[in-house]
């Protein structure tokens, strides 16, 4: 399964861990592509809001939803540090 521009994140491990971390992305970013794509009014309202810690998980979270939005939707990162 390819994922394009989360390539760079599979190259960061060593070889033997890259179908683990395929297999992560490739669940995380279908999860939010059922969550994120049925958001009503998407096409219209044009921006969704993530709580964002700084944390990695969260990271991961923005640059995933970054992947799924619809080009012209604005992702808003409220800080809750």
């Amino acid at each position: 399964v390819s994922i394009p521009r989360l390539n760079t994140f599979v190259d960061l491990v060593s070889e033997k861990d890259h179908q683990p971390l395929i297999a992560l992305l490739d669940v995380l970013k279908r999860s939010m592509e059922r969550r994120l794509l049925t958001i009503p009014d998407l096409s219209t309202n044009k921006c969704v809001s993530i709580l964002f810690s700084g944390g990695i998980d969260s990271l991961l979270v923005a640059a995933v939803a970054h992947l799924v939005l619809p080009e012209g939707v604005i992702l808003d990162l409220i800080n809750v540090a």
